[in-house]
């Protein structure tokens, strides 16, 4: 017999305990180093935030050739900005 349910699941949490993805994000990664987040797609922007290789980048948007679109959390306070391809992971 499976375990059920009858309690609501949170809007944020799935029903396996994970916390879900907002609407916006693609996935989910870490750069291969550390870098700056951008104000805009361009090396020459302001820089809003600096992270490492071990903080979590949720990915919005991949459509710029050189850039990627991300969110950034970082103590307690959400940043939004661009961040070059390379460091990636594929």
């Amino acid at each position: 017999m499976t375990g059920c349910s009858s309690q609501p699941i949170d809007d944020q949490t799935s029903a396996a305990g994970q916390k879900e993805l907002p609407k916006d994000v693609i996935s989910v990664t870490r750069p291969l180093i550390g870098g700056q987040l951008y104000d805009e797609a361009s090396f020459e922007g302001t820089t809003l935030t600096s992270f490492e290789s071990s903080q979590e980048l949720q990915i919005l948007d991949t459509s710029d050739v050189i850039f990627t679109k991300v969110r950034v959390l970082k103590e307690e306070k959400e940043y939004t900005g661009f961040i070059p391809k390379a460091i990636l992971p594929e």
